[in-house]
């Protein structure tokens, strides 16, 4: 899951993102969405936080230095971005102008730029969520993202693929999709689907790439 965070000055842009996520299989934790009503926002964000797989911030020259609740997400996913092996991703910070992030540590990270190029933009998510997971794959981490996002993800794309030898390629990803209840309880067997959808992944880009990207 990705958790979206973003300033509600930048709300046009979070929601388009929201939208290209969405669109490739991927589940997002997006406040217009998932918050129902009634519920204590602040301690279900808190928690939505901490269970996601990544987190997204939205970044521009109306949100850098605003004060408040988004921030206090920003502070919080900092936190936990200590918990991690410096070559793991957890936050993604993305900039829709040429701002300069005001928390030091989002600044060590490599943010991707939104401008002048937002179809760029995008396939840059998708690079560094994909580079992520095969990281993941690699570690044998066990990695529900990998297995039913990701895999969901694949079959989404595959509608903008033009290659002869897809059907087959998304055939046998149906087949491992399918087993996917049982396998989340066998560490070992999952071990092997995420290194096949990892393998599989870089076929697909490689041979035909996402249309308009």
């Amino acid at each position: 899951m990705i958790f979206i965070n973003y300033a509600h000055e930048d709300v046009d842009a979070a929601i388009k993102i929201n939208e290209e996520l969405k669109k490739h299989g991927i589940i997002t934790w997006f406040d217009r969405e998932s918050l129902i009503p009634c519920q204590i926002f602040e301690a279900v964000i808190k928690q939505a936080i901490k269970k996601c797989d990544y987190f997204l911030c939205i970044l521009s020259s109306r949100s850098v230095n605003k004060r408040g609740f988004v921030n206090k997400e920003i502070v919080q996913a900092l936190n936990i971005l200590d918990e991690y092996p410096d070559f793991n991703i957890f936050i993604i910070p993305i900039r829709l102008d040429n701002c300069l992030p005001s928390h030091d540590k989002i600044n060590d990270i490599h943010w991707i730029d939104m401008y002048p190029n937002w179809r760029e933009g995008i396939h840059k998510i998708f690079i560094a969520i994909e580079y992520n997971e095969k990281i993941k794959c690699t570690s044998n981490s066990r990695s529900k993202f990998t297995t039913n996002a990701l895999i969901e993800g694949t079959l989404a794309r595959e509608t903008n693929f033009k290659c002869h030898r897809i059907s087959a390629y998304r055939a046998r990803l149906v087949e491992y999709a399918a087993r996917c209840p049982e396998l989340l309880d066998r560490g070992a067997d999952l071990a092997k689907l995420e290194s096949f959808v990892s393998s599989e992944l870089k076929y697909l880009w490689i041979t035909a790439p996402p249309l308009g990207w």
